[in-house]
C-alpha cells in the first residue's frame, strides 16, 4: 500500500488550506520504472528527459501512454518562458532551447508544429511532485509490457490558464515542477541547464488529442516515499 502526503508536509509556509493529495513520481532507473516503462538510459543508449508518461483513455476504454505520440496544444510559450531566470550561468534562451528546440537538444518535451502553436508531449518529470484526483482502474498495457493487465490510474490535476502568475515552484511544486533529466547510468539531475521550471498543464484547459483528453498517472509510477 503506497503512502499519501499533503501539500502541508511539503512546504510549511504555504497558507492554511484543506489537505490535497500530492505524491512524488519515481525516477528513471527505479526498478518499477524500468520494468513497466523501460525508463533506463542504458536500455535506450541515450540520456533523456526524466519522462514519466501520462495516459489518456481512448474511446475503446484502453489507456494510451502519452509522450510524443499524443500531445496537448495551444500552450502559452510566453508563460513557459516567464518561469525561467538567467542568473545561474544559463540564459533563458538556453533553457527554452532545452525544452523546445529539437535541433539544439536532439529531443524535446515541446515542439512547434504549426507556429505559433506550442505542442506538448504530455509528460511529467521524474522525482517531482504531482497533485492527484479521482482513481480509476482500466485494462491495458504498460509501454514495456507485452500483456494486458488491470492498471490503476489517478487523474492528474494541473495548472489552469487562470492560475498563471499565482504560484511558484517554491509554494506549489505539484503545479510548477523542475524539469529533470536522466544522464548515463540513470544519474538524476534537477539542473540540466541550470534550474528549468515546467508547469503541469491542466487537461481542463489543455486536453490531450486522444479520447476524452483527460490525463492520468499510473499509480505504480508514484513513489512510496513520504515527504516529512
Amino acid at each position: 500500500m503506497t503512502s499519501l502526503i499533503t501539500i502541508r508536509q511539503i512546504d510549511n509556509d504555504v497558507d492554511p488550506q484543506p489537505s490535497i493529495d500530492v505524491r512524488k513520481l519515481r525516477k528513471w532507473g527505479d526498478p518499477v520504472m524500468v520494468d513497466l516503462m523501460g525508463a533506463d538510459t542504458e536500455l535506450i543508449n541515450s540520456t533523456n528527459f526524466q519522462v514519466v508518461q501520462t495516459a489518456t483513455i481512448g474511446d475503446d476504454g484502453k489507456p494510451f501512454f502519452n509522450c510524443i505520440n499524443r500531445f496537448q496544444k495551444n500552450l502559452d510559450y510566453d508563460y513557459l518562458e516567464s518561469l525561467q531566470y538567467p542568473s545561474d550561468g544559463y540564459t533563458v534562451q538556453q533553457k527554452m532551447n532545452w525544452l523546445v528546440n529539437y535541433k539544439t537538444h536532439g529531443v524535446s518535451a515541446y515542439w512547434m508544429k504549426d507556429s505559433p502553436i506550442l505542442y506538448f508531449g504530455p509528460l511529467v518529470f521524474g522525482g517531482q511532485f504531482v497533485q492527484l484526483g479521482e482513481t480509476i482502474t482500466v485494462n491495458g498495457k504498460y509501454p514495456n509490457r507485452d500483456d494486458y493487465e488491470d492498471i490503476e490510474f489517478r487523474r492528474l490535476i494541473g495548472l489552469r490558464r487562470s492560475d498563471f502568475g499565482k504560484y511558484t515552484y517554491q509554494t506549489h511544486p505539484h503545479l510548477i515542477q523542475r524539469a529533470t533529466a536522466a544522464y548515463r547510468m540513470n544519474k538524476y539531475t534537477e539542473y540540466p541547464r541550470g534550474e528549468i521550471f515546467h508547469p503541469v498543464w491542466s487537461d481542463l484547459d489543455y486536453p490531450a488529442n486522444y479520447g476524452d483528453g483527460k490525463l492520468w498517472v499510473a499509480s505504480a509510477l508514484l513513489d512510496t516515499e513520504v515527504v516529512a
